[in-house]
């Protein structure tokens, strides 16, 4: 309103902006005087209202106000029993509206004024590209998001199946262990095995056998040249060899050359070797 008084004070314009200018300056003291209760609407305010809104309407094409103002087909049909029933009252407000839509289609149609959008009709976004390139990156973020809580819940399942399957390989070794081991233990007295009952490929049996368990070859073997021994860690010090302090010289801080395995103490020397070999030779 205050736009409208200051727009008409100004004064500026066309002969034809002057009229509008004036309507909407009535309009506006119009419904500055309607809205206070005090001043009730005089008859010659009403009668320039209408007439400001008749010279408005007729000033403009109906396509361009749309305005439906037909009393009888746009009756709202609803009695006055009915007027406090909100549900009532909706599904009134609701059958105006489709009856208004029915016959404002069929004066444009009348008119030939197309109201349908074409195919190919390029429609401006309201949201700027900024804005929107802001939605599709957080979109975007939403979705690895999920996907990287997928891809990490299946890594968990993953890891839970391998560490079952894992725990039930090694029962099905120890029980196989504990198997070969209980058939082993069910043998005769010799030790031998019989390779079409037991499996000889099986870990608990890849040890090597005991003293007397082997072939006939491998027992003469043994009785002619011997077992041998261990030989790993053979020379590995232990607690006795620690302990032993008779090869220990104090005068000279270390074990006397004397009392060494294999020092050659009895053995001749060089020249008394010769000599045993030239007389073993003459005679």
């Amino acid at each position: 309103m205050r736009r409208s008084i200051a727009r008409a004070a100004q004064g500026y314009g066309s002969d034809d902006s002057d009229d509008e200018f004036a309507l909407e300056l009535a309009a506006a003291r119009a419904a500055k005087a309607a809205a206070s209760p005090a001043a009730p609407v005089l008859p010659s305010q009403r009668a320039s209202l209408e007439s400001a809104v008749a010279a408005v309407a007729s000033r403009l094409p109906w396509p361009e106000t749309l305005v439906l103002s037909d009393q009888a087909e746009l009756e709202l049909g609803l009695p006055k029993e009915k007027v406090h029933d909100d549900l009532a009252r909706e599904l009134a407000f609701y059958e105006l509206a489709v009856r208004a839509v029915k016959l404002g289609r069929q004066r444009l149609v009348e008119l030939g004024v197309p109201f349908v959008r074409p195919a190919d009709f390029f429609c401006e976004m309201v949201k700027s590209d900024a804005h929107m390139a802001r939605i599709r990156d957080k979109l975007e973020f939403e979705t690895q998001k999920m996907q990287a809580f997928e891809q990490r819940k299946e890594r968990q399942q993953g890891r839970k199946y391998a560490k079952e399957k894992q725990n039930a390989k090694k029962e099905e070794r120890a029980r196989q262990k504990r198997d070969a081991l209980a058939e082993i233990a069910t043998m005769g007295t010799d030790g031998m095995l019989d390779e079409d009952e037991v499996d000889i490929d099986q870990p608990a049996l890849k040890k090597r056998r005991k003293d007397g368990a082997g072939s006939a070859k491998r027992r003469a073997k043994d009785k002619k040249y011997g077992f041998g021994g261990r030989k790993k860690h053979a020379k590995r010090a232990d607690r006795k060899s620690l302990n032993d302090m008779s090869d220990f010289d104090p005068k000279r801080g270390k074990a006397s050359a004397k009392s060494k395995k294999n020092a050659g103490a009895n053995r001749p020397g060089k020249r008394a070797r010769d000599a045993g070999r030239r007389k073993g030779g003459r005679s």
